[in-house]
C-alpha cells in the first residue's frame, strides 16, 4: 500500500515537473 501512495505522490511530481518543463519550453520559443 505504501508503494502505491509513493507512486502517486511521483506522479503527481511528475506532472507537475511536466508541465513547468513545458511552460518554459514555450517561453523558450516565444
Amino acid at each position: 500500500m505504501g508503494n502505491v501512495e509513493l507512486k502517486k505522490e511521483d506522479s503527481e511530481k511528475i506532472k507537475k515537473n511536466f508541465r513547468g518543463n513545458l511552460l518554459q519550453g514555450t517561453k523558450l520559443l516565444q
